[in-house]
């Protein structure tokens, strides 16, 4: 409960085609958080979205650090407390035109 931030380092994917784009998809958190990659806010996830995802492709750099600044409301916490109970991943597409 309360605010917790997580870090996490990553480089950017190599060999990416012109048409290729990079997601982060943030599957599940419990809480709302703040979304930020290499210190420019992404967007926000509110309580109960799920499988939020931001484009990444333009803001990637050669290494990048993603931080989820996670708040959950203080009392009671019977079942789901703050938290990532899901996957945190980049996800590689191609763009058809």
């Amino acid at each position: 409960r309360g605010r917790v931030l997580y870090k996490r380092r990553f480089g950017r994917p190599t060999n990416l085609d012109v048409n290729e784009r990079v997601d982060l998809v943030i599957e599940q958190l419990h809480g709302f958080a703040i979304v930020r990659v290499n210190g420019e806010d992404l967007g926000e996830i509110k309580v109960g979205d799920s499988d939020s995802r931001f484009e990444l492709t333009d803001r990637l750099q050669p290494n990048n650090e993603l931080q989820l600044e996670i708040n959950h409301p203080l009392g009671s916490c019977r079942s789901l407390c703050g938290g990532i109970p899901g996957d945190v991943r980049l996800e590689i597409y191609e763009v058809v035109t």
